[in-house]
């Protein structure tokens, strides 16, 4: 298994939007199945389906930050752990931000990834509950780090 990242978003999901991001898969993917897709032969996942119930509550104060609260919330993995996977899924996740408003939900601290003062001391960075919240800039900016990873 490798990677995971999500995604939240001002806008609630509806066909429109689910439809806006299954092309996006669609436009990069060599093969898409249900939820599952391939880039360069590599196995990813996407889903729009909450993880939990509360996960929007849990995300709610996010809104002092970025005046909006996430109303939706999707996810994306990789099934493997190399450095392309990481990148891949960075990838993605970026185009997925860009085309859903939201921000990146870094799954940990980013300070576990790096030490580096000059990305870590980004005001543009969110720290939230022991999480890095990325926006789209930021994650650009992440991506092309040389201490880039994603959470596994």
């Amino acid at each position: 298994m490798g990677p995971v990242i999500s995604i939240a978003s001002p806008f609630t999901l509806d066909s429109n939007k689910i439809d806006e991001v299954t092309k996006l898969i669609a436009s990069s993917a060599e093969k898409v199945q249900n939820q599952d897709f391939w880039i360069k032969s590599r196995p990813f996942y996407y889903s729009n389906k909450l993880e939990y119930s509360e996960i929007l509550e849990d995300y709610k104060d996010l809104a002092k930050f970025l005046n909006w609260r996430p109303k939706s919330v999707y996810y994306i993995s990789a099934g493997c752990n190399d450095i392309l996977d990481h990148l891949i899924l960075g990838n993605i996740a970026f185009e997925f931000c860009k085309l859903l408003e939201g921000v990146i939900l870094f799954g940990s601290l980013l300070s576990n990834y790096t030490s580096d003062n000059e990305i870590l001391n980004n005001p543009n960075l969110i720290h939230y509950h022991n999480e890095t919240i990325f926006k789209v800039r930021e994650f650009e900016l992440w991506m092309l780090h040389p201490d880039f990873r994603l959470v596994k």
